[in-house]
């Protein structure tokens, strides 16, 4: 298993079992144990913060944390904003985070013990990168968030992986280095800016005013309205501000000894979704449009989407993901194939039954019986299949006030049936076999060729389970019965049978 998949197990574990009982619902009594001031204002963002968790939005549900943690810096408004960095993977900061949670007065043992158990398995993932820079005073950044300025004084925490290191200072040019970094490891960097000849100013500001994170060339250089000494060139600029708000990258040339300036409007950005099926070959499907077969790769509006995966002979499956602008999100889904062999119970009632003779009279009394059945099938492709059944009915059958007679047929054979939609399925069926009739008070058994229609209705209950209901008409020959001691009387015709049934289907 891959580190991320191994910390992606180890943070279900550690959300259900520790902070789930320690700190998740603990605002009430964490509140309390600070002042009054911004009380109101903490609690309705932690709150604000639960909710948004509860529906695994964590980048949202960190922004509220950490807002009440600001107000009020309280242990289970610390704690939740490092279980949030943990779901979004960025454990050096939750590793910083449970260790502001130790210092923090008032921790209890069971919330010691619990955060320290974090730290051991977080320390695990995370390297550290020691930058120097001749001169120093220069910014810092790691994947475009400011870490210090130099001289640090210490290593910089950071999550193991490929890392993006950048250092700049006002009048000189930046320094960018790319790093691989591995768990306990610590990677030196040592940055020598050059002077700039050439510099221009550039001013950005939002369009109606708001306050934005400004970014360019992709790294933080301040809010908005901001201005600085950058490079003469190209450079691209952004907006990044709460949730998904924010303005994509626009290029804008900065001239030599001149100032620059450009005007942004913040709107709800794009986020970026990968999903990557298996098999590789699977229909892709986002909020009822195929947009791939195999992997894919776009820009979707930030929020709640659907993607749906399917393949022949393959279950499908319908994930719910929510895109953020924040990062891109990479979705894997796995299908497991469909299970060929089959098997249904049936059980219900024939609610009508006729005999094609004048002397029967008609039902003074319910024509009614028992319907019991079982059949197993092979599917041929995913909609055709193959079965062999064994069915029985009996029907009871009143000639007149003083005598009674039955009528039971039990049938075998094969059939066919073809099969639409996936969650709901709809079955139509065809019967063909050989039936044994057992007719009159005395009995007269006889065998005659069975034929008949189906239709069903289904719902699937999980994987491999399904129940379902519907009709069928069957055909089949009588043979003329004179029984005198029960008075029952039939002659040669046909005879037709409306079953109404209910069965389990099982894919085992």
């Amino acid at each position: 298993m891959s580190g991320a998949g191994v910390m992606r197990a180890v943070t279900r574990v550690a959300w259900a079992l520790a902070f789930a009982a320690v700190f998740w619902r603990a605002a009430p009594s964490a509140l309390a144990d600070d002042g009054a001031d911004h009380a109101v204002e903490a609690q309705a963002h932690f709150e604000r913060g639960l909710a948004l968790a509860d529906k695994k939005a964590w980048e949202d549900a960190l922004s509220e944390f950490t807002r009440s943690r600001e107000l009020r810096p309280t242990r289970a408004a610390i704690a939740n904003a490092a279980s949030c960095l943990e779901e979004l993977l960025r454990y050096d900061e939750a590793l910083d985070a449970y260790e502001t949670l130790l210092a923090v007065p008032g921790v209890t043992e069971k919330e010691r013990a619990a955060a320290e158990a974090q730290i051991a398995k977080l320390s695990r993932y995370v390297g550290a990168v020691a930058v120097e820079s001749e001169p120093h005073g220069a910014i810092v950044s790691i994947d475009g968030r400011p870490r210090g300025t130099t001289p640090l004084g210490k290593s910089l925490r950071i999550t193991v992986g490929t890392r993006v290191v950048r250092v700049e200072k006002e009048g000189y040019a930046p320094f960018e280095s790319r790093l691989v970094v591995a768990s306990g490891e610590t990677r030196a960097v040592g940055a020598t800016l050059s002077p700039l000849a050439q510099l221009g100013r550039l001013r950005v500001r939002e369009a109606r005013g708001g306050s934005f994170e400004v970014r360019i060339d992709a790294a933080v250089v301040g809010r908005t309205p901001w201005e600085g000494a950058v490079s003469a060139g190209t450079h691209a600029v952004s907006l990044h501000g709460d949730g998904d708000l924010g303005a994509p990258a626009q290029t804008i040339v900065v001239s030599m000894g001149t100032a620059s300036e450009v005007s942004l409007t913040a709107a709800p950005l794009s986020g970026e979704l990968r999903v990557e099926p298996s098999p590789t070959t699977a229909h892709v499907v986002v909020d009822g449009r195929e947009v791939s077969r195999g992997t894919w790769s776009g820009e979707l509006p930030s929020g709640d989407h659907i993607v749906e995966v399917r393949e022949d002979w393959y279950e499908p499956q319908r994930v719910p993901v929510r895109v953020s602008s924040r990062e891109p999100r990479a979705l894997r889904v796995t299908l497991e194939p469909v299970r060929r062999v089959y098997g249904d119970a049936l059980f219900g009632v024939t609610a009508l039954s006729s005999y094609a003779t004048p002397e029967v009279a008609s039902c003074t009394h319910a024509c009614a019986g028992l319907f019991l059945g079982l059949r197993g099938g092979y599917a041929v492709t995913p909609k055709l299949g193959v079965e062999i059944f064994y069915v029985g009915e009996m029907l009871l059958k009143r000639q007149n006030a003083d005598a009674t007679a039955n009528v039971g047929v039990g049938f075998g054979g094969f059939s066919a049936r073809y099969q639409w939609l996936e969650r709901t399925p709809i079955t139509a069926r065809l019967w063909a076999g050989a039936g044994l009739v057992a007719a009159g008070g005395a009995v007269t058994s006889y065998l005659t060729p069975v034929v008949g229609p189906e239709v069903r209705i289904g719902y699937r209950l999980g994987r491999g389970v399904m129940v379902d209901a519907g009709p069928a008409l069957f055909v089949f020959a009588l043979r003329a019965v004179d029984d005198a001691a029960s008075n029952f009387k039939v002659d040669a015709g046909l005879g037709t049978t409306v079953v109404l049934s209910v069965g389990l289907h099982v894919e085992p």
